[in-house]
């Protein structure tokens, strides 16, 4: 275990009260290091979302390479989901992609009412409802962004049914949706 990666196991078990630029920029610095486990920075980097002035490229790391910790994070991001889907809220395109890998990351655990289920057979085609669906349930080769030739244009993503030239893609939220 190299020193850096000490470093972040025992940050893991920290919680911070206030969010500051340089805080943020090295956190952020953290999740460049593919060498140590992101999810040793969901707690520390949780408690930094909590707080006024949080930084969005923070929320996106957090989201994308993170299980999440916090309950009052995953209330949080339920709301935010159900009022994109109930409320008629249009969350930005790379939010709810964010949202979408959470989703797939956490395994699909987030609660959701009758009457999202019920919305969720009511979206469309478009971008924006697949994305939607893709935080609700797992893609599939004929429901979600895999099938949609615009999705993946749109959103800078590569399909699992499309492998890199020469081999396969492994089964993981970063060759599902990547955004560039």
């Amino acid at each position: 275990m190299t020193s850096r990666q000490e470093f972040v196991r025992r940050l893991g078990s920290l919680a911070f009260d206030r969010a500051t630029p340089e805080l943020t920029r090295h956190l952020l610095a953290l999740f460049g290091d593919s060498s140590i486990d992101w999810q040793d920075l969901a707690r520390p980097v949780a408690s930094v979302l909590l707080q006024d002035g949080a930084d969005e490229e923070l929320l996106h790391a957090y989201l994308r390479q993170c299980i999440n910790v916090s309950y009052a994070l995953e209330q949080r991001f339920v709301a935010l989901r159900r009022e994109a889907l109930l409320g008629g809220v249009e969350l930005p395109l790379r939010f709810g992609v964010s949202m979408a890998i959470q989703a797939f990351l956490n395994g699909y655990v987030w609660a959701e009412s009758a009457s999202e289920r019920e919305a969720l057979g009511a979206l469309g085609d478009s971008v924006r409802d697949r994305v939607l669906r893709a935080s609700y349930r797992p893609l599939a080769s004929d429901d979600g962004l895999r099938a949609s030739r615009s999705a993946r244009s749109c959103c800078g993503c590569r399909s699992m049914s499309q492998p890199k030239s020469g081999g396969s893609l492994p089964r993981s939220a970063a060759t599902i949706l990547m955004m560039r």
